[in-house]
């Protein structure tokens, strides 16, 4: 393994950007292109992906010097501050689903 150049942190990883937005009602995948902020001065154009559906997340990210990539995140539940609830699309606004780590002991 070579020595890292002068300067520079050899443990340092690299500069990483993530959005995550709700494909809205009026789009139509694989036709409708969406603006997205990434930061104070730039704005993203991405084609809403044909495999995405109203109510789906896109997850966009870069890792500084890559390309961008997205992620359709299915039919992620919404948590709602206000009345503190879950909701998910056409889903029982009774049930609460958890993923609870493997290392957690209840108590």
């Amino acid at each position: 393994m070579g020595a890292a150049p002068e300067g520079e942190n050899p443990l340092q990883l690299p500069k990483k950007l993530q959005v995550v937005v709700e494909v809205p009602k009026n789009v139509r995948p694989g036709v409708t292109k969406l603006a997205v902020d990434v930061d104070e001065e730039s704005e993203l154009h991405i084609l809403v992906p044909v495999e995405a559906a109203v109510g789906d997340r896109l997850r966009i990210s870069k890792v500084e010097g890559g390309p961008w990539t997205c992620v359709i995140l299915k039919n992620q539940p919404l948590y709602d501050m206000t009345n503190r609830q879950l909701s998910s699309p056409g889903g029982d606004s009774g049930k609460l689903q958890l993923l609870v780590p493997a290392t957690i002991k209840p108590g």
